[in-house]
Formats: structure tokens, sequence, C-alpha cells
């Protein structure tokens, strides 16, 4: 394994002293601004459907309503979905998996909050692309706005807080482990979830001072 590293180490060094700081000539270009290549809005296949959605213009808040009859109403509109109609779909999987990774959560649509701007909150399937975003533009949606995290001391706090939380929970299994017994490795597991956020913690806060180090770096060779 170390001898695989090693040799893979070797051979990014050496493209990296053949290709980095070099004048590289594009071959891709002339077929993409000449009209001559295909993207994929260019491709037309027999019976083939169009996707629009409608996206949050809000980055934390509340789902009170939807309402899709407009959208469903209009000629050309062949289904107008939310989470309602996904309910047996599952989440979004995560790209990478590691072990200790939280995963939040992700459904295909919005469920009852959104937690960031532009979410999908529902779905247009229409004959053309145009009918499509159309009937998306149609649908209404009331939402009761939340607060939200802006910067990166608050998100540091809001990871404390969660921190804190585990560690109360861990605190609530010992209790519960006198009471009812509960088995040691579901203990464990508690305190590996407590471990790993206290390191996140950690490590955001430390991004935070290396990212105030290079501001303040900065602002004094502007003043130089």
């Amino acid at each position: 394994m170390a001898q695989n590293g090693k040799a893979n180490g070797k051979r990014k060094a050496k493209l990296a002293a053949v290709w980095v700081g070099k004048k590289l000539k594009r071959k891709e270009d002339p077929r993409l601004i000449q009209g001559t290549s295909h993207y994929t809005d260019d491709l037309k296949l027999p019976r083939m459907l169009y996707c629009a959605f409608t996206r949050s213009p809000m980055a934390h808040a509340e789902i009170s309503a939807i309402r899709t009859d407009a959208a469903r109403a209009l000629p050309g509109v062949v289904g107008v979905y939310t989470s309602e109609d996904l309910t047996g779909l599952g989440m979004v999987p995560c790209a990478i998996q590691m072990p200790g990774l939280n995963v939040p959560p992700h459904p295909v649509l919005a469920t009852e909050r959104v937690r960031y701007l532009g979410e999908p909150v529902a779905a247009v399937v229409a004959e053309d692309f145009y009918t499509a975003r159309d009937a998306a533009e149609m649908i209404e949606v009331d939402y009761e706005p939340l607060p939200v995290v802006v910067n990166m001391e608050k998100a540091l706090e809001k990871a404390k807080a969660e921190s804190e939380r585990t560690a109360r929970d861990v605190t609530r299994y010992r209790s519960l482990a006198d009471e009812q017994a509960i088995s040691q490795q579901q203990f464990e597991n508690v305190k590996t979830l407590a471990a790993s956020a206290a390191a996140k913690l950690l490590e955001a806060q430390e991004e935070l001072l290396r990212s105030r180090s290079l501001v303040s770096q900065a602002k004094e060779s502007v003043a130089q």
C-alpha cells in the first residue's frame, strides 16, 4: 500500500513538471463554438419529456402551503410533483462515505422546510421545456422565514450547540443505561458521535483562526 502511494506521488510530480505552467493548445473549442458539437440540451428522443423545478427564494423557511392547481391545468403539463408524491423514494445519497460522517437528511424535494437558497420545492414534467418552466413559475408556495446563518461565527455557534446537544445525549444515555440496561454497544456509538462532533467543532475553530490570520496579513500588505 505504501509503495503504491509513493508511485502515485512520483507520477503526479512528473505530470506536474510536464504540464503545470505550460501553454496548452485546446483541441475541443472549435467544434463547440462553431455549432458542430452536441450538448445535452440538443438531444431529442421519441416521447421525451422535460422537467423544471420551482426553487426556494429563501435560505431557511417553513413551507406552510404549496398550490399547484394552475400549473397542473396548463396544457402540455404531464405531471406536477411535491414531496408528498415522493414519500417512498427515500433521500438523496451522499457521494462520499467515511467512518463517522454525519449525513443530514436530504430529500429530493423540500419537505416542510427549505434549508438553502434554490432548494427544489416542486417539479414539473411537460411535453416541452418552455411549458415546464412556465408551469413551475405558476406554482405558489407560502413560506414562513426562519433565522439564517450568514457568517462563520454563527456557523461555529451552531456547531457548538450541536456538540453540546450530543454531549447531553451521552449523559442521558448514561442514566438510561443504569435504569434500562442499554447495551454497551449503543452507549459506545453515542460516545463516538460526541467525539466526532467535538473534533469537527475544533477543526472549524482552527479554520476560522487561519482565515482571520490571512485577512490580517492581507490588510498589512495593503497598508504597506
